[in-house]
């Protein structure tokens, strides 16, 4: 048989959609009639490879044309569509793979939710919007981190006041001081969002020191979010300059001696006029 013999087909699954090319072959008892494969048409997609989902217009005419269907962009494009477990159609396929990524993408935001039978058998995926937390539920989560955080400030000094605790009236003092001053947090302007953690007594060695380390982080932080920022700077500079900040506490002197790495001063532009 020649080339001249076969026709392309483009064919589409049992849901309707393009699914590849097929050869269609002469008929040969009605001479100038083809012989198409099931679920097929002559007419081609717009584009080949498709940039979109191609649904047959009419199954039952293989002079049908098609419908465009663009691609799921986010999960919540996903949102009704069941995506069925049995069926490895490619169009399936290609929408396991845009909705994992999505969820992937923001998974505080959405989840794949399974669909069960009776039995509990799988049957399809979709995705699930995760419920917000109101605002009340917001505060009430940062009051409990605030909270949680005073305590173990708290924690950390119980020793120091034990009644035969080798420590000077003086520094005891310091630290019932302190520790009055975190119970009273919840008292304070601005609680819980604003928080100014006091400083503990340098006698509370343990509690001093997380207190620091806690200063320390957030001055990295605030100094990684302003190069992240810049636009003076290369991307090569961005890098090594944010790979050093993020290594500072691996520093041996963390978090009282710290070498910090050099910042270019942001460049500024003379007026001549």
């Amino acid at each position: 048989m020649n080339i001249e013999d076969l026709k392309t087909c483009f064919v589409f699954d049992e849901d309707g959609y393009f699914e590849g090319t097929h050869i269609a072959q002469p008929n040969p008892r009605n001479p100038g009639d083809w012989l198409f494969p099931p679920r097929s048409t002559n007419v081609a997609p717009a584009k080949i490879p498709p940039t979109c989902f191609y649904k047959i217009q009419d199954e039952n005419s293989q002079e049908s044309g098609w419908d465009e269907i663009p691609y799921p962009a986010s999960a919540q494009d996903f949102l009704g569509i069941e995506i069925p477990h049995a069926s490895r159609t490619a169009r399936n396929e290609l929408l396991r793979t845009l909705l994992r990524k999505y969820v992937a993408e923001n998974p505080k935001l959405w989840r794949e939710k399974q669909i069960n039978d009776q039995k509990g058998s799988l049957v399809a995926i979709t995705v699930e919007e995760i419920p917000q937390p109101t605002e009340l539920e917001l505060l009430a989560q940062k009051e409990a981190e605030v909270r949680s955080t005073r305590d173990y400030y708290l924690q950390l000094t119980d020793y120091l006041i034990v009644s035969d605790y080798p420590i000077s009236e003086a520094d005891k003092q310091q630290v019932v001081t302190y520790r009055q001053s975190l119970r009273d947090l919840p008292t304070t302007a601005g609680f819980p969002e604003t928080i100014t953690w006091p400083e503990p007594p340098t006698v509370a060695k343990a509690a001093h020191k997380y207190w620091k380390t806690c200063e320390v982080n957030k001055e990295i932080k605030s100094k990684i979010k302003s190069i992240k920022a810049r636009e003076d700077l290369s991307e090569e500079q961005k890098t090594e300059l944010l790979d050093k900040l993020q290594k500072l506490p691996q520093q041996s002197g963390f978090p009282y001696v710290i070498q910090w790495p050099e910042i270019p001063e942001v460049a500024t532009v003379e007026n001549d006029g």
